[in-house]
């Protein structure tokens, strides 16, 4: 709607005779001419410039009641597509379209795949939730080293929804293309590979496909510890997610001796894909960033994984790090469990007695409840952002809150000197 000022200004000069070309100069362009014309006609129909209503004609199609039908029709339980829907309204799919996009402000989302949780392993993303909360600042999890593994074949990938080939018949889509061969014993390859905000590290590769716990102690994890020491220095976490290989005693072991710190097999919350980047997002990044047509070999195969990786901007590496991670979602079901909540609540009023944070800073209300959800517990801004907690040993006890003093590595002098560093001295019982 254009400004009182500038419809005042139309209106006086056409009371006083001028014509709308005339206006048009005079205002020096700021309004088009066709918009000049239609508020004079507005002037001589009503009197006034009245933009509550349309000064054309009617409309036939997308009416209040048609609109008022595809908003009670789209919500129901039973979906229907728009096609299905035009033709029970007896209007065009192209009206219906624009009725959700322009009228309802709707947009066609695609479903998502998340993994499907029990309640015990809810309960048990909130408490990794609550423990990452009590134990790492917001700026320690940036330095978090995500693992994942991943087998590749000779097939390539297949979408079988937007893969298509516009021909004028079947055959000669085929011979465009249009055909995808899978392979029944295809060879393929086993690669392991970790990401951080830095970038993605060297993958490790493994040609027969199989990894257990001895191979992983020997092949990946001293990979993992040089790459994360120079990526991310000497303070950064180790992430692996519950394989058997990865919860070995062994391996456990060699990850509490080696790294600055880690994420403990009893720690990291199961059937959680959906907290690492790699899974739901930096995998399919650089399968799509492989040339498949080249690909006849294995050989070929791991020359590829490795250029490809090369590929991807360290941009959009970040990126995917802080969305899935960082920021993360939430989900519409918010978490039932008073316990969880009441955990929360009880860092929140520890951080407040002890004084280490303003009152306004520990807002706790309905963002609890509706951001630490069961399906989404762990990645939540809101929960972090309006707790606004210095969550790294800097309670009273502060020392034994240390990231490293939670795997027992408290005679660490590194860490004594780190910890009198952020909170200041402390006694024996550390």
């Amino acid at each position: 709607m254009k400004s009182k000022e500038i419809q005042t200004a139309v209106k006086n000069k056409y009371e006083n005779g001028d014509g709308p070309t005339k206006i048009f100069r005079d205002l020096g362009g700021v309004v088009s001419l066709q918009t000049i014309k239609l508020w004079i006609k507005m002037i001589r129909e009503t009197g006034s410039i009245n933009l509550a209503y349309s000064p054309g004609r009617p409309r036939a199609i997308r009416t209040k009641n048609n609109i008022l039908k595809v908003k009670q029709r789209m919500a129901q339980k039973k979906k229907v597509s728009t096609r299905r829907l035009a033709a029970e309204m007896k209007i065009s799919r192209r009206s219906v379209q624009r009725i959700l996009r322009e009228d309802l402000g709707c947009f066609p989302y695609k479903k998502i795949k998340q993994p499907k949780l029990t309640d015990l392993q809810k309960r048990k993303r909130v408490k990794f939730a609550n423990w990452v909360l009590n134990h790492y600042r917001k700026e320690d999890t940036k330095n978090w080293l995500f693992t994942d593994e991943k087998y590749f074949d000779l097939d390539g990938i297949y979408n079988a929804q937007n893969d298509r080939i516009w021909a004028v018949s079947r055959e000669e889509a085929d011979k465009q293309g249009g055909v995808h061969q899978q392979t029944k014993f295809q060879a393929k390859v086993f690669v392991w590979l970790s990401v951080c905000g830095e970038g993605l590290t060297a993958p490790v590769i493994m040609e027969d496909g199989t990894m257990d716990a001895e191979r992983y102690i020997d092949e990946v994890l001293p990979i993992a510890l040089k790459s994360g020491n120079k990526m991310l220095g000497n303070n950064w976490t180790y992430q692996e997610d519950g394989a058997r290989p990865h919860t070995h005693h062994l391996s456990q072991k060699w990850c509490a001796d080696h790294f600055p710190d880690f994420i403990p097999e009893d720690r990291w919350p199961p059937n959680s894909p959906d907290l690492c980047p790699l899974d739901y997002s930096l995998w399919n990044e650089l399968a799509e960033s492989m040339d498949w047509d080249n690909i006849e070999t294995k050989a070929n195969l791991i020359k590829e994984i490795k250029r490809s990786i090369k590929k991807i901007k360290k941009e959009k590496i970040f990126q995917f790090c802080f969305n899935t991670f960082f920021v993360g979602r939430t989900s519409s079901t918010p978490v039932t469990d008073d316990e969880d909540k009441d955990l929360v609540e009880k860092v929140v009023e520890r951080e407040k007695v002890a004084g280490h944070v303003s009152a306004s800073q520990l807002r706790v209300n309905s963002s609890i409840e509706t951001s630490m959800t069961a399906n989404h517990a762990l990645t939540s801004r809101s929960v972090r952002d309006t707790l606004a907690l210095p969550l790294n040993g800097y309670s009273n006890g502060g020392h034994n809150s240390c990231a490293q003093h939670v795997h027992g590595r408290s005679s660490s002098d590194s860490c004594r000197r780190r910890c009198q560093s952020q909170i200041g001295p402390m006694d024996n019982k550390g």
